[in-house]
């Protein structure tokens, strides 16, 4: 299959790379073999931590950005783009290392501008729905982890400024687990026997998983759905509300409250709203709690998927005269000597390595 810009931006193809995968301006997915990388890969290449490969006894040390260069060079490849390509990446990485990303890639043959994520969502946003104001903190909720950037000069280029970004390693992985918990304890209740520590079950453990993922979905529309987890010893079907999804949602939210009172205070620019990205944005119950205790606007797109995606192709520059890969305003950023994890404030509960990775 080719993947053409059509009318996605004169000709350019945005994409957004994730954890698990890559979204296409087209509106098409990528997704990378689960079984190829370490969950935390994302965080791994902010610290410049390789990846342990152990395979029939035998272990190989991977650089953690070449492995990440050649999962995203390979999923291009396979779509067949032929346009230019504006990559959304992760905005809380350092620039250094989106300068090592655009190196390896540019190694692999993959040439593409390498844009920030956050100031991508800012500009997909306002292309679509409606302005911003001049600053805001884009907060992104992944499957695996969940992370702000503030971004400021909405209203003419949106621009992510250096400090603070914040970055925590849970994410809606977390809470469809929690799910999973959830129901279980409800079936043993009930008088289901499932054994927990058999290897069945935890094999079987998987697909449930995904049945949470689709059941949190669900009750992000509806106020109420059932289900019956695909487990040995489960035979009977539970109903939730939503409700329950929200009360099991609680210790993750104080986690995003308090990295944006965290961010509110750290800023130098006034924050006047929230952007939230990412597949659970769509959860009610986030922006209600966010703007209830913050007292801020909260904004949501209509397109999670592709609001960064889309963005990135505004945010290219035109033509280079050398495939360099890398964007000229990584450049008017001065990087710092080291990417680090910082310490959190007292009793936040944010991770202090670079899973938290705060860049002063």
């Amino acid at each position: 299959m080719t993947i053409s810009a059509g009318a996605t931006g004169a000709g350019i193809v945005g994409i957004e790379a994730g954890a698990t995968g890559l979204e296409f301006s087209s509106g098409e997915r990528v997704d990378f073999d689960p079984a190829g990388a370490p969950a935390d890969l994302l965080q791994r290449i902010a610290d410049g931590v390789p990846y342990v490969r152990v395979v029939d006894g035998t272990s190989e040390v991977i650089e953690s950005v070449g492995l990440y260069a050649s999962m995203v060079a390979e999923a291009i490849r396979g779509r067949g783009v032929t346009e230019p390509v504006a990559l959304a990446v992760p905005g809380w990485w350092p620039p250094q290392v989106v300068a090592e990303l655009a190196n390896a890639l540019a190694g692999l043959g993959v040439y593409a501008d390498l844009v920030n994520d956050a100031e991508a969502a800012v500009a997909g946003y306002q292309a679509s729905i409606e302005p911003l104001p001049d600053t805001v903190a884009v907060v992104s909720l992944r499957s695996r982890l969940t992370s702000l950037v503030v971004v400021r000069d909405c209203a003419t280029r949106p621009r992510a400024v250096p400090s603070p970004r914040l970055v925590s390693s849970e994410g809606g992985e977390h809470l469809d687990a929690a799910v999973l918990q959830h129901l279980v304890r409800g079936l043993t209740d009930l008088g289901d026997e499932i054994d927990v520590t058999s290897p069945e079950t935890l094999r079987a453990a998987r697909e449930a998983l995904e049945q949470c993922r689709n059941l949190r979905e669900t009750l992000s529309r509806s106020a109420m759905a059932s289900v019956q987890p695909r487990l040995p010893g489960a035979e009977r079907k539970l109903l939730l509300v939503r409700s329950e999804l929200d009360e099991l949602a609680d210790p993750w939210l104080e986690t995003i409250l308090r990295m944006l009172r965290t961010a509110i205070e750290q800023s130098d620019e006034e924050i006047g709203a929230v952007l939230l990205t990412g597949g659970l944005a769509v959860m009610p119950v986030i922006s209600q709690r966010l703007s209830a205790d913050l007292g801020l606007a909260v904004h949501v797109p209509d397109d999670l998927r592709l609001t960064a995606a889309r963005g990135a192709i505004s945010l290219r520059p035109g033509p280079r005269r050398r495939p360099s890969g890398l964007r000229s305003w990584w450049h008017k950023l001065r990087p710092p000597h080291s990417a680090h994890g910082a310490e959190a404030p007292p009793g936040s509960g944010i991770p202090t390595r670079a899973s938290a990775l705060v860049q002063r």
